[in-house]
């Protein structure tokens, strides 16, 4: 990039920042950019985002009536995520990014428009990749919390999380904010400034290994649980959402290699490094709420309800064995038609997807230790069914015959 603080105004308007292929003319009045790209594909994205967000937080709010840690840490999350939004909006708009350095002058790439979109967007990624990795971490703690090695895995991955996001929070803003004294456009044309590049790399690498870790912590305590393995693909296969946002972060690694190697043409190739990292943030967002979105989609999804209900099935056909238990002239089948009978001190769940996902309420679950008993229905009842009663561990208590 040429920079010449010895030109006049005039001459800064019409020299490009870079320069151009063979054959290629610059054009500095209406430049071509592939800016619209980005505000597509965020649009979506964010659209995306939103109405998970806040289709979990209404789930909390008013099925689950009560919130947890992970819920605010998630809301968190989504205030970032529009802020960055509306940065990479203005970076587009206003600083041009998507348009190639030729086809920008030297006063425009030395406007606060182009510097401090290109600053802000630098760091605020951190915050609230930090924030919405958090949230995955405290919702495994509140789920699984009496698994000891369990409990201690989380904690090693809150500490790495957030270490890892403050160093490099720290690290871009020495790099990148000007020094006492330094204006923006001095800092901008700095070295010190152009060794920040030199981060991106470690930067999406670390990010990606957070998320394979996220990614593959809960698949151990859910795979020790007593149940169908038809089922236990379904509940794996909600945590398993997060895949989506490792390919994220392997995308990022990609284009932040392509900038790597073409610096000179910074304002371009860092457009779909701020696509990346936006994708990556709402897909791990959105990943977050599918615990609450799989149990608002039971309770409130009519159709979708019974779409979702193939996937992950009503824990109830646990019984629909005919299973029989011969009590002298007594013959008792299972029945889905018993009502629920009061249980004092153990909470109930209509099926055992619900009890699992509800991380407001599993923080005395051992998952392995959960045990099925049978018990005939009272004589006033038509015996036609029997009552099975999961209890898991301390008083939490789940009846597979719910109407």
């Amino acid at each position: 990039m040429l920079m010449a603080s010895s030109m006049t105004p005039e001459e800064l308007a019409t020299t490009p920042a870079g320069i151009p292929p063979p054959g290629v003319v610059p054009n500095l009045i209406d430049p071509p950019s592939d800016g619209n790209l980005l505000i597509i594909i965020g649009s979506i994205m964010m659209a995306l985002m939103l109405i998970t967000a806040g289709l979990s937080f209404y789930t909390r709010i008013f099925i689950r009536r009560g919130t947890a840690p992970e819920d605010w840490t998630r809301l968190v999350a989504v205030i970032g995520a529009i802020f960055y939004f509306v940065i990479c909006v203005i970076a587009v708009v206003k600083g041009k990014f998507g348009t190639h350095m030729y086809d920008l002058s030297l006063a425009h790439v030395s406007s606060d428009a182009f510097i401090i979109s290109g600053y802000f967007a630098n760091w605020v990624t951190s915050i609230v990749w930090g924030f919405a990795k958090t949230t995955f971490f405290l919702m495994y703690l509140s789920m699984f919390q009496s698994i000891t090695w369990y409990r201690y895995a989380i904690y090693f991955g809150l500490f790495v999380n957030w270490g890892f996001y403050i160093a490099i929070i720290i690290a871009t803003l020495y790099f990148t904010s000007p020094a006492p004294g330094q204006t923006w456009q001095e800092s901008f044309a700095s070295p010190r400034y152009a060794k920040s590049l030199t981060m991106t790399i470690p930067i999406a690498s670390g990010s990606l290994a957070l998320d394979l870790y996220i990614l593959i912590l809960p698949m151990f305590p859910i795979w020790g649980l007593r149940m169908d393995l038809k089922k236990k693909l379904g509940v794996l296969s909600i945590f398993g959402t997060g895949v989506l946002a490792c390919v994220a972060s392997s995308l990022s690694i990609y284009f932040k290699n392509r900038l790597d190697h073409h610096t000179e043409d910074f304002s371009y190739y860092t457009l779909p490094v701020l696509i990346m990292c936006l994708v990556e943030m709402c897909v791990g967002i959105t990943a977050s709420c599918m615990p609450s979105m799989a149990l608002f989609f039971r309770t409130k999804g009519g159709v979708l309800s019974r779409l979702f209900s193939r996937i992950i099935p009503h824990s109830s056909r646990l019984g629909s064995s005919k299973a029989k238990r011969m009590n002298g002239d007594l013959s008792i089948e299972s029945s889905d038609q018993w009502p629920l009978r009061p249980m004092p001190d153990k909470i109930q769940y209509r099926r055992m997807e619900d009890a699992l996902l509800d991380s407001t309420t599993l923080n005395k679950v051992e998952p392995v230790r959960t045990t099925i008993r049978a018990e005939p229905r009272p004589h006033s009842l038509a015996n036609d069914g029997i009552r099975l009663e999961y209890e898991i561990d301390h008083g939490i208590q789940y009846n597979s015959n719910a109407v």
